[in-house]
């Protein structure tokens, strides 16, 4: 393609100056996932495959259930602190921090309302007390 045709392509799209003098190039735009395929190759060369799902027991962690109190949230603050350090564990600390300081927040402001049941809803229930 000429430079003159090249020119009036980009001209045609709206395109009407270029940040520099540089040469550019052709590309293709990939947006759909098949263009974003990828095999896997291990150390001699051949196409990785999945066999299987399951996480292999070396690397499974129990289960840890954090209880959403101030000593709930110490404890899974300082066990991830033995994992990602002191300084990721500030911000987690911080992170829960709010996150309760908003439920708090929430639960003060926000009674707890019971709705009255629809009208056509005692005929249904009439026979069930």
């Amino acid at each position: 393609m000429s430079e003159e045709a090249a020119w009036q392509e980009e001209r045609d799209v709206g395109i009407i100056a270029f940040a520099n003098a540089a040469e550019g190039f052709d590309a293709v735009l990939r947006h759909r996932f098949t263009d974003f395929k990828v095999n896997e190759i291990d150390k001699t060369g051949a196409v990785c495959k999945i066999t299987s799902t399951a996480v292999p027991p070396s690397l499974l962690v129990p289960n840890v259930a954090v209880r959403l109190t101030d000593a709930g949230i110490a404890a899974a603050v300082a066990q991830f602190s033995e994992v990602a350090g002191a300084a990721s564990a500030a911000t987690l600390k911080e992170f829960l921090d709010k996150v309760m300081a908003r439920v708090r927040r929430q639960l003060r402001e926000q009674p707890t309302l019971w709705p009255r049941p629809p009208p056509d809803t005692a005929p249904r229930l009439a026979g069930r007390r």
